[in-house]
């Protein structure tokens, strides 16, 4: 588990553009582009492993 002083250079990594937290919800204006990919690549792997083809 990362240290509290690492947490936000990681986080930093994946939302390139700041979160904004309301209070209720959080947002942020973009992925980076690896986060983007490793998503991308998650979401047809677990669509693959349930047996459906995109």
């Amino acid at each position: 588990m990362a240290e509290i002083d690492e947490k936000p250079r990681i986080i930093g990594s994946m939302y390139p553009e700041n979160i904004c937290f309301d209070g209720i919800e959080h947002r942020t204006a973009r992925l980076s582009e690896p986060l983007g990919l490793i998503l991308l690549i998650n979401s047809k792997l677990k669509s693959k492993k349930m047996g459906k083809v995109h």
